[in-house]
């Protein structure tokens, strides 16, 4: 391991750019593909995502967060844990594209969607590999050298998308083009690690490769079933109403899959400190505290404001076929602050070594809403979906909740949602009786009114903005 591998500062900078190259990307290709595709080719676009999302868990059985946490705790191991990881990733990978790819051939009228579904699979396995490299960078609290990566990977996605999308290609190409991006992070993944973290190393002790198996598979269970239930609906309305619902459906889910990644930058950031804290409970409490006020300073004014926009949006991103979309997306929206609690909330689980209750969480979740789908999608597609999605979130949180309660007492979850509450209804009426000729003029004067409110309310504080400069 290199002596340079050091805490490196600006992590919190380098989150911001790293997770907006990431899903800034996804975001801006998913309005390209609901443009060139249409409803129903944007639908079959969703499904073989959908069947992605379920699968991805197995590509990597979660050991991102288990080597994060490992290497936070001992930086010496580094090389060998990364290594380790790397050769278990390379083997599922190549399982669960073979198996993506059986699935749609067996299960799908088009088997020509064979193809795209194994490029599918191939692009998350890339990234699977790449993930493992970057626990590194997240354990060592050097976030930063993760970036240019994702910025020359991602801005490889885009071109190449854009370009096979004005040259007529299907949805094949797109795939490939998934897959060429991923490639291009991993090359310059492995090359920052050797110059700024360490080495890897060609033989890997036996026995670790059990331990860490072993060890990350409620961090595998937990992705698997949070994936079932977020993937599982796009399949079935395939299944019962074809690929128009699914592209409806998809379109509403654009903006509620990409936007807590605001969570997730905060979660990320504040992970590796957690994990140190396992046996300090008053740390790990005033940290969670102060994440709980962020995440729902943050995602209530949207779920308002979104409300409030909600058929604009989705016409302004894929045009008038997409209006009937703002019905599910308005039933969607207000599990924004729920998602993004419950992101923070798992995360102080899996620090503070009670990863088997969030896996058991979601377990329940995932059930819960696997039955649900069974009974509304059938009788109310998209929408019937977005209904289901939000009540499983919803029971979610409150597991969590009641779980984390055993180490961290006090979240002070009330408090900090009134004091967000407040300011975002004066936001949503001013979006909803200032006329204004844009939705996006609409957007920057709700977020201008909550942000003097919210500090006026004290959702948020100039003290915060220190405070997450120090992540």
């Amino acid at each position: 391991m290199s002596d340079r591998a050091q805490r490196g500062s600006g992590n919190l900078a380098a989150l911001v750019l790293t997770y907006a190259f990431r899903f800034g990307g996804s975001f801006v290709v998913s309005i390209a593909l609901m443009r060139f595709l249409g409803v129903e080719g944007f639908g079959t676009f969703g499904y073989i995502g959908g069947l992605g999302a379920v699968c991805v868990f197995a590509t990597d059985l979660g050991l991102f967060r288990l080597l994060t946490r490992e290497i936070a705790r001992s930086p010496s191991r580094c090389d060998v844990l990364v290594s380790t990881g790397l050769r278990i990733t390379l083997l599922l990978s190549i399982l669960t594209t073979l198996v993506m790819g059986a699935i749609v051939a067996l299960t799908s009228e088009d088997r020509s969607l064979a193809v795209p579904a194994l490029l599918a699979g191939l692009a998350l396995s890339i990234q699977a590999l790449y993930r493992i490299i970057n626990a590194a960078f997240h354990g060592f609290r050097r976030m930063k050298l993760q970036v240019s990566g994702q910025l020359w990977g991602r801005l490889l996605l885009l071109l190449s998308t854009f370009g096979l999308l004005a040259m007529g290609a299907g949805i094949t190409a797109v795939f490939a083009a998934q897959v060429v991006g991923a490639l291009l992070t991993l090359l310059i993944y492995i090359r920052v690690y050797k110059r700024n973290i360490g080495s890897f190393i060609v033989g890997v002790p036996r026995h670790l490769t059990r331990k860490l198996l072993h060890g990350t598979l409620p961090f595998g269970l937990n992705i698997f079933f949070a994936n079932l239930y977020l993937g599982v609906d796009v399949i079935m309305l395939e299944h019962f109403h074809g690929d128009a619902q699914v592209g409806l459906y998809r379109a509403a889910a654009v903006l509620i899959l990409n936007i807590p990644v605001l969570a997730e930058i905060l979660s990320a950031g504040l992970y590796p400190k957690m994990s140190r804290h396992v046996d300090e409970p008053e740390k790990a409490a005033t940290e969670m505290r102060f994440t709980a006020r962020m995440l729902l300073a943050l995602s209530v004014p949207i779920a308002m404001g979104g409300m409030c926009l909600a058929e604009p949006l989705v016409v302004m991103m894929g045009g008038q076929d997409y209006a009937a979309a703002a019905l599910p997306l308005l039933v969607m929206l207000p599990l924004l602050p729920l998602r993004f609690l419950n992101n923070g909330q798992g995360m102080a689980l899996s620090a503070m070594n009670l990863q088997k209750d969030r896996t058991r969480g979601v377990f329940l979740a995932a059930l819960f809403n696997l039955v649900a789908n069974f009974i509304a999608i059938p009788a109310y597609g998209a929408t019937g979906a977005a209904a289901t999605t939000l009540l499983t979130e919803l029971l979610l949180g409150a597991f969590f909740a009641v779980r984390l309660r055993q180490v961290i007492r006090n979240l002070g979850i009330l408090e900090s949602l009134v004091r967000s509450l407040l300011p975002s209804a004066v936001m949503a009426v001013t979006v909803l009786y200032v006329p204004l000729p844009n939705v996006l003029l609409s957007i920057l004067a709700g977020a201008g009114v909550y942000a003097v409110l919210g500090f006026l309310a004290r959702a948020w504080r100039w003290s915060d903005l220190a405070r997450l400069r120090g992540i």
